[in-house]
């Protein structure tokens, strides 16, 4: 989060220096983000507030108590407590923004990595007079980007692709081994009508029928059809989706698997 460190800060913006009221909107703008908390300490009292989701992955309940910023700091792993102070000492004396990884002893006694970016707000004789910054859990990120890559994995030893399709923004997704299967170059952005070209006669039909049900019925399909690569080639395909739909029952997604059967 380098650049995005230096994004997210740019939207923190204060009415001035003492006046931090737009609090409010700035966590809700900030939410839809994802799970990224937020945080202020006027360097006048020490007063240090968190947002809501900085009290939860802290691990504790969000309450309307101020906290002081030594015990913020102490939250942090012994062995990164000193680079943490270093890193807002600095942003205090030089004006430049902090951005850093450092771990985290959460209140339940969890330990996580976590990724902070702060800068400060300075008065007309350029006195750091606030500071304020973003905060979230990187470890729930990374293991998350450590599924979907172990997956990948998995199921390419399988011989099984997958795929999924965000049906409001028209955004596919293919894994390489399904690029692999329907041996297309995988430098390509995929496209459906493209992959259902490649269906051999009225299995072309068929599939887009499948899909079209389960977006409209939430019919999940399973079926096994003959395609034809680029290179001429053929295999017989068994393909399975399902559509994922939201609380007023909408398809907002469709996802399934693709593999070659003999």
């Amino acid at each position: 989060m380098s650049t995005e460190g230096e994004g997210l800060i740019g939207l923190i913006v204060l009415a001035d220096e003492v006046d931090m009221s737009i609090e409010g909107k700035l966590n809700e703008t900030l939410r839809t983000f994802g799970d990224i908390g937020t945080w202020k300490m006027n360097l006048t009292t020490g007063e240090l507030d968190w947002s809501r989701e900085t009290y939860l992955i802290h691990g504790i309940d969000p309450d309307n108590h101020r906290r002081q910023l030594d015990e913020g700091v102490n939250f942090y792993h012994p062995d990164d407590q000193a680079m943490v102070r270093t890193a807002i000492d600095k942003t205090v004396e030089t004006g430049e923004p902090f951005h850093f990884f450092a771990r985290l002893n959460r209140a339940d006694g969890r330990t996580i990595v976590v990724e902070a970016a702060g800068s400060s707000v300075r008065n007309e004789a350029g006195e750091a007079v606030a500071l304020v910054g973003v905060f979230r859990d990187f470890s729930r990120q990374r293991n998350e980007d450590l599924l979907v890559q172990h997956y990948n994995e998995v199921a390419a030893d399988q011989g099984i692709g997958f795929y999924s399709y965000d049906i409001e923004h028209d955004l596919p997704y293919w894994s390489p081994q399904l690029y692999d299967i329907l041996g297309l170059d995988p430098s390509e952005p995929p496209v459906v009508d493209t992959a259902l070209r490649l269906f051999v006669g009225d299995a072309r039909d068929r599939v887009a029928d499948y899909m079209q049900s389960a977006i409209e019925k939430n019919e999940p399909y399973d079926y096994v059809e003959e395609i034809e690569r680029p290179d001429g080639s053929r295999a017989k395909c068994r393909g399975t989706g399902r559509a994922e739909v939201d609380e007023n029952g909408k398809a907002t997604h469709l996802y399934g698997s693709f593999q070659i059967v003999t």
